[in-house]
């Protein structure tokens, strides 16, 4: 009954570390969560308005910001996707930088 128990418990940690990596660390999850990141603050630029000061201190940080997000994405690309079966998401996911 003991040996039945650390065998499921075993088998059940496993898959959800394989499921952990696929969801959260593996660089093709990272890009998405960069992605996101880059829409909420893209959202947060266009809900603030249009006053100048805001316009000036918040929005120039946030655009630097989403720039940062940008070459993170750039670098991850760069370094986990030079095989010939990835460059089709690399290509789809590759921002322009300004």
């Amino acid at each position: 009954m003991i040996i039945k128990s650390i065998i499921i418990f075993l088998i059940g940690a496993y898959v959800g570390g394989e499921l952990a990596y696929y969801f959260v660390y593996s660089p093709k999850a990272q890009v998405k969560i960069l992605w996101k990141q880059i829409y909420k603050l893209n959202q947060f630029i266009i809900d603030t308005g249009d006053d100048s000061v805001r316009d000036y201190l918040v929005n120039d940080s946030t655009r630097k910001a989403i720039a940062d997000q940008k070459k993170k994405i750039n670098i991850l690309l760069d370094y986990y996707f030079n095989e010939e079966e990835d460059q089709e998401f690399a290509k789809n996911n590759r921002p322009s930088i300004e």
